[in-house]
């Protein structure tokens, strides 16, 4: 909510927020019963912005009055974030199955992964606003979808290996499944915690009450 004063420069007309004196009812703010599904009101804050005009000499006055919400991460957590990580364990499912004898339902499993994730993230997109720019969410969807995909190509490199053409490594195959059904789930467990960390506790809303009494200066 913006009030400006264009008209009548800051000599003529003075303007404020009413309660600046402490003696005074706030003019800003919101009733302790209003509530939301997905969102809390993090924050209510005002500003007086002085703007001086060098080439009229004056100084003009700018009212600004935000309400900052912070979005409830449980409700994300459970719809969206849950589902993902469960279907990347159900893909490092497949580095248990031999590379020879269940090819067709390791290439399956890696596929069918791949498609519901794909199918997931679409669905997702439409329950978040619309932006220009890549979000916490969008960066934990690209993580996943780049782990679902290299269970693939690990397959084929594996798969190379492990066949009898006399090009491959049999022990090569079989070290790097191994190591693929720990360090895969390992390191997408750590990456979800860190991520959550991010969200939950390090992404807070900017607190606009510190832009009060700025003063800004135009030719």
């Amino acid at each position: 909510m913006y009030f400006d004063s264009y008209k009548y420069s800051k000599t003529f007309q003075e303007i404020d927020w009413a309660g600046s004196d402490t003696t005074k009812a706030s003019a800003i703010g919101v009733s302790p019963s209003a509530k939301h599904s997905s969102y809390k009101i993090y924050n209510v804050s005002k500003s007086r912005i002085i703007t001086h005009v060098s080439r009229f000499r004056q100084d003009y006055i700018h009212l600004e009055s935000w309400i900052v919400l912070k979005r409830d991460p449980f409700n994300f957590i459970v719809k969206m974030i849950l589902p993902i990580y469960l279907i990347i364990l159900m893909s490092t499912v497949g580095y248990q199955l031999d590379a020879i004898s269940a090819a067709p339902a390791r290439t399956g499993l890696a596929m069918t992964c791949v498609l519901t994730q794909v199918a997931f993230s679409n669905s997702v997109s439409t329950m978040l606003p619309k932006v220009a720019y890549l979000t916490w969410m969008d960066y934990y969807l690209l993580v996943a979808l780049l782990t679902n995909v290299s269970a693939m190509f690990q397959f084929s490199f594996v798969l190379h290996n492990a066949q009898d053409n006399g090009f491959g490594d049999k022990e090569m195959a079989k070290y790097l499944d191994e190591k693929s059904q720990i360090v895969v789930p390992v390191f997408f467990t750590v990456f979800t915690l860190i991520m959550l960390f991010i969200g939950t506790f390090m992404n807070s809303p900017i607190d606009q009450s510190q832009k009060i009494q700025n003063t800004a200066t135009y030719n």
